[in-house]
């Protein structure tokens, strides 16, 4: 609820701009934009209850994409969107076995994030509200420590590319002909990697499943 929340926000604090004259742009064209906004991730592993982190951050990036305004003022597009992201979760724990001291550590971190998105508008002049999903993408970096009594024990580190589809809706505007801006909340699920490592040198491996949420705003130039 939280993230639908901050969506609506961010498109209520657009919505004056709707009230201004008719700038219409058309709908139709190239538009290459930026983006800025917040994530919230959330993770579960298949074994490690430190791979367990909800975290949230900000991010931003650029878009580029085409859209056509159908005759009954529908419109299609299909867009790319690739950004970074702070969002990072860590953990350190520390648990006596015996009188006998496990350490443990964990640092999780969303690197950078991307999609192909195919979007479904509908035109009211300056105004174009809108559905969009498609295939999306994120590079995931984890870092899993664990030390028996100061003999070592657990190591894992690893960056992987997870992929997986995302959906969401949003609002867009037109400031001028050339210029817009918009508010967005997306969901994506990036399904699971797995993460290697060793166990007093055997091999390891942690089956990870990733989601996000996100509200951005963005501004677009239309050509």
């Amino acid at each position: 609820m939280k993230m639908i929340g901050a969506a609506a926000v961010l498109a209520a604090a657009l919505m004056p701009v709707a009230a201004s004259a008719s700038k219409a742009p058309g709908w139709t064209g190239f538009y290459l934009g930026l983006h800025g906004g917040y994530d919230w991730v959330e993770t579960e592993d298949s074994g490690l209850y430190a791979y367990d982190h909800d975290f949230d951050d900000l991010s931003g990036g650029i878009q580029a994409g085409y859209d056509h305004r159908l005759g009954n003022n529908l419109v299609i597009g299909l867009l790319l969107d690739l950004g970074l992201s702070s969002a990072s979760g860590s953990r350190s724990t520390l648990d006596l076995v015996g009188g006998l001291p496990i350490v443990t550590q964990a640092r999780t971190e969303l690197e950078s994030y991307g999609a192909v998105r195919a979007r479904l508008g509908y035109a009211m002049g300056d105004v174009l509200p809108y559905v969009t999903g498609g295939i999306a993408w994120a590079r995931y970096d984890v870092t899993y420590t664990q030390d028996f009594f100061g003999l070592g024990g657990t190591d894992i580190r690893e960056t992987n590319g997870h992929i997986g589809w995302t959906a969401g809706a949003g609002l867009e505007y037109a400031l001028t002909p050339s210029f817009s801006v918009k508010a967005e909340y997306l969901y994506a699920d990036y399904g699971s990697d797995t993460y290697r490592g060793d166990f007093l040198g055997l091999p390891l491996a942690e089956s990870i499943d990733l989601t996000t949420h996100n509200t951005r705003i963005g501004l677009n130039y239309r050509f």
